[in-house]
């Protein structure tokens, strides 16, 4: 299959700390959605330099974006950015997915407390799976979007999705007959 970028892919801002073990998971979640012709990411520390400070340049982003993915380690918490990232997709209505590493704390944020009655979430047991987890959850998602809009005129599945740790991840949707 053909990896070419659809003419307007989807916009997948990432919003995680971006130090430490944080900064090779990005990169690899990075590239598994670059590497889909349907989405193309929005990681800050791949963008060049700028005029103006990070806050109001990450807050830009989530603003012109198409989903947010908000990757959170239990054992590290919530960053200032993350949390104003967060507001900032709330306030401007953004599609969001969560996703919550537990591998070495199960002790809940207070970020899935409020989520927990609102919207669902993933629990990501091992934190050098999240790309591959969080790469079939946004799949997943488009899918399921796209069948809850035009369940009425066309069904639609994913016949095969495949991730390795440092490879692409090919999405092939085919129509059902």
């Amino acid at each position: 299959m053909s990896t070419n970028k659809v003419k307007d892919p989807i916009k997948v801002f990432i919003s995680s700390k971006c130090d430490g073990k944080y900064r090779e998971m990005r990169k690899r979640l990075s590239k598994l959605i670059n590497d889909s012709p349907l989405m193309c990411s929005i990681c800050y520390e791949e963008e060049g330099s700028r005029s103006v400070i990070s806050e109001e340049f990450y807050i830009n982003h989530v603003k012109s974006c198409d989903v947010c993915l908000f990757i959170i380690d239990n054992e590290d918490g919530i960053s200032t950015s993350v949390l104003k990232e967060n507001d900032a997709a709330k306030k401007h209505n953004k599609k969001c997915l969560y996703f919550f590493c537990t591998e070495n704390s199960s002790d809940r944020t207070q970020l899935q407390e409020d989520l927990n009655a609102k919207e669902k979430y993933s629990e990501i047991p091992v934190f050098d799976q999240i790309p591959e987890i969080v790469i079939e959850s946004i799949a997943g998602d488009i899918i399921h979007y796209y069948r809850y809009r035009n369940s009425d005129i066309v069904d639609y599945k994913i016949s095969d999705i495949n991730t390795d740790k440092y490879s692409s991840t090919i999405l092939d949707i085919s129509k059902r007959i």
